[in-house]
């Protein structure tokens, strides 16, 4: 919007000024030399002229009032209204009165007073601020009241004039007052400088010429020029101050104009875009009733009661009725019984609060059409409030074919879990069932390797010993495959230490390498020792890679480095100079029961699922593994695993080889195993142990004889007849019998061993039954026997 600049130019204001100044200065000059003498006494001139300045400055004040409340005019309109007031009032009675002590009195006091209302401009603006529109009115009643005092005491006035002239105190009133209308100026030039307001710049003027006429009053007698002078300036002053209110209200007028101009443009332009916009509510109204009446989804309108508004087509053809038919009716129409019932306690909460757990909500409900047939629905609810009026707005949509598929895919997927349920029961069974007479062959094998002095036959019962090993490896690779596939195999991390894994590695790979012409280095950069992770994982992902690498390079040599990893963790490289890989087997190298081809498997051997429980385990570790590799030259195989550094140290198990036999001749154990054969091979493991050795079949036996006997350890079979090893166990720690119970189980996975500690078990031990493993556990249990 553009805005009325004040015609008054500052240039124009500080011209006046100086004119007045120098009309001052060259009155002062005539009527102290050349017209020393002259007297013009005219008192009905000089009443016009202060009559004149009094309705004046009345005027003027009056004015400012009315631009206070525009908001337009001075900083200081009520103040500067206040000082017109009061000097309009007492310049107007002394213009009433016959020349005399009163009437210079009043002359004087009109200076002085107006001087001093005029310097409330010179007050802080906290002060200020409480000169309010009743400040004026209170001016003019002093003025009067004053006026008429001063009238009635006449006599009592000071002396105003004498032979000589004006006395002194007129002159001081008069120059007091001076003093102040000059101060005034200056602060209002500030303000001017400060808000640049011309108007500020008017009463500058005004205040200055008020202050010359009254310094010109002490310097000029009764009539003479100079006392004409300053009459003069202050009708002029006063004729400045009328000229600031009427360019003002003027300035007000024509402000008010332009406003009324630009709001008349406003209002056009604003009646044309209220059309635009009509036009386009109007296009947008018909294209939603487009959309709506297009829509393959119901939409139903109703009010807060639940009585339908609308309905488009869709609904129409959903529920089988017409608009007709239900505009107009409840919406509990379309639903069953439970579901209306329902309904309605939903409404009443939400229209009695702002909270409510339905709109805006996806839910599936049932919903009834006109033959009474229920289906499912999905519904939601939207709030709309127009004018005044709230409206539901409800979507829905038939989804009955929907809910059929998600009957076929539970159904589908219980099928899939129970399939997988079975799929891994067999094969836990079937461990159990191959790992029972393992564990005798393996036991067996043990006992002979302990008896038998012939180099060749301790030769041929390692490869034994071996072979048993590995059929146990696949076992267990069977086992962690189904567990893969079904999501349930757990990574275990904790503390370990990376050299003693590598040593343990290498006595595993031992037999392996017995028969090759190749040479295995093993080179660990890592300075760090303890790490984070599980070890258990990474000892089967070393072995199923070394292992294959091994298997495959007939001479030449199979390298394992270990470096730091660029980021965190460590990087495993096994390199081997073999019989390498093609481009079309390296891309099926991970997948499950697959090989680089049929001869590989006949002469090689293998069941094709380390390679891919290896990427597996990497993959559950957040690790990742590359390999490449080139026919009749090698494979390079790189495992990056993001290993954390431990600062716990781990114990590094220095075992001998060969543990000696313990004496346990004061000590009674009780083997509950219900296998004929196994039950001959742990006797004669542990009957040099110089033991009582006891025997159960099965879970009733172990506790009746864990209940009469005094035992100090027990060795219990998990799956036994009758009773099996968890719940004898149970009734045995029930009946607080503090003899520890070693669970003898095939059954050696994460999740079984945690089962068995959780039901009471004191420990573990696998089957087929390490020798090894079996004086460690007697070490165990039987403290003491380590002394020796």
């Amino acid at each position: 919007m553009s805005t009325v600049k004040h015609h008054i130019k500052p240039r124009t204001i500080v011209a006046i000024i100086i004119i007045s100044a120098l009309v001052h200065i060259f009155s002062l000059y005539l009527g102290l030399n050349q017209l020393s003498d002259w007297r013009w006494v005219n008192i009905p001139i000089h009443t016009a002229v202060e009559i004149a300045g009094s309705f004046i400055a009345l005027f003027v004040a009056y004015l400012l009032l009315a631009l206070e409340r525009k908001g337009i005019g001075t900083s200081f309109n009520m103040p500067i209204a206040g000082a017109m007031v009061g000097m309009g009032i007492i310049d107007g009675a002394h213009a009433l009165v016959s020349p005399g002590q009163l009437f210079v009195w009043l002359h004087s006091c009109a200076t002085f007073f107006g001087g001093l209302l005029f310097a409330v401009v010179l007050l802080p603006k906290r002060m200020r601020v409480k000169f309010t529109f009743s400040w004026p009115k209170l001016v003019l009643i002093f003025a009067v009241v004053f006026s008429f005092l001063s009238a009635l005491l006449n006599d009592f006035l000071p002396l105003m004039t004498d032979s000589n002239g004006f006395t002194p105190i007129a002159q001081f009133l008069n120059t007091c007052g001076g003093i102040l209308l000059l101060l005034s100026a200056i602060k209002l030039f500030w303000a001017y400088k400060s808000h640049n307001l011309s108007d500020d710049l008017l009463f500058v003027l005004h205040c200055s010429m008020f202050g010359f006429a009254a310094i010109m009053f002490q310097q000029s007698q009764l009539w003479d020029l100079p006392w004409w002078g300053w009459h003069i300036l202050r009708l002029l002053a006063y004729g400045v101050a009328l000229w600031f209110a009427l360019s003002s209200d003027l300035m007000a007028q024509l402000r008010t104009e332009e406003q009324n101009k630009t709001l008349d443009e406003e209002i056009k332009i604003k009646k044309n875009m209220l059309a635009v916009i009509k036009r386009r509510y109007d296009q947008a109204n018909k294209q939603h009733k487009t959309i709506l009446f297009n829509l393959s989804d119901t939409v139903i309108m109703t009010d807060v009661d639940g009585i339908i508004c609308s309905i488009n087509p869709a609904g129409e053809k959903l529920f089988k009725y017409s608009a007709d038919d239900l505009i107009g009716e409840h919406v509990e129409k379309l639903m069953p019984d439970h579901i209306a019932h329902l309904h309605k306690d939903y409404m009443l909460n939400h229209n009695g609060t702002d909270e409510t757990t339905i709109i805006g909500v996806n839910r599936e409900l049932l919903a009834i059409d006109s033959e009474q047939q229920e289906f499912p629905i999905e519904l939601a609810v939207n709030v709309h409030d127009g004018e005044g009026e709230k409206l539901y707005i409800g979507i829905l949509r038939d989804i009955s074919e929907r809910k059929r598929h998600e009957q076929q895919l539970l159904k589908a997927k219980a099928e899939a879990e129970h399939a997988s349920d079975a799929k891994s029961a067999f094969l836990a069974n079937m461990s159990h069932e191959v790992r029972t007479p393992m564990n005798g062959i393996y036991g067996t094998l043990q006992l002979l390797s302990k008896s038998i002095t012939s180099d060749r036959e301790l030769d041929l019962i390692d490869k034994a010993l071996y072979s048993t090993r590995a059929l146990n490896t696949l076992i267990n690779d069977i086992l962690d495959f189904s567990k893969i596939e079904a999501g349930k195999l757990d990574i275990d991390p904790h503390p370990f230490s990376l050299s003693a894994l590598l040593n343990s590695l290498e006595s595993d790979l031992r037999m392996l390498l017995a028969d090759k012409d190749i040479v295995f280095t093993v080179t660990n950069t890592l300075e760090h020792d303890q790490w984070l992770g599980d070890s258990v994982r990474l000892r089967q992902i070393l072995l199923n890679i070394c292992s294959n690498a091994i298997k495959f390079t007939e001479q030449g040599k199979v390298a394992l480095h270990i470096a730091r990893g660029r980021s965190k963790g460590f990087v495993i490289d096994v390199s081997d100079t073999g019989i390498g890989m093609s481009q079309s087997a390296l891309a099926r190298l991970f997948d499950r029961f697959e090989q680089a081809d049929a001869s590989t498997t006949r002469k090689y051997g293998g069941t094709g699922l380390g390679m891919a429980i290896t990427n597996s385990l990497v993959d559950l570790m957040g690790g990742k593994i590359d390999v490449s590799s080139t026919e009749n030259e090698g494979t390079h195989f790189s495992v990056s695993l993001p290993f954390e550094e431990s600062d716990k140290a781990v114990e590094v198990n220095q075992s001998t080889p060969e543990q000696k036999l313990p004496d346990l001749t004061p000590y009674s154990i009780l083997i509950a195993e219900d296998n004929h054969i196994n039950r001959i091979v742990i006797e004669a493991l542990l009957s040099k142990t110089g033991a009582q050795l006891h025997f159960a079949c099965d879970g009733i036996e172990a506790l009746e004889q864990a209940t009469n006997l005094s035992l100090d350890l027990i060795f219990m079979d998990i799956q036994m007849p009758n009773m099996d090893g968890i719940e004898s166990c149970k009734q045995i720690k029930a009946a607080r019998i503090a003899t520890p119970i070693v669970a003898l189980t095939a059954n050696v996975m994460k999740e079984d061993i945690y089962k068995y500690q959780q039901e009471g078990f004191d420990g573990y031990l696998a089957k087929p039954v390490e020798f090894e493993q079996l004086l460690t556990t007697l070490n165990e249990f039987f403290p003491q026997i380590r002394k020796g």
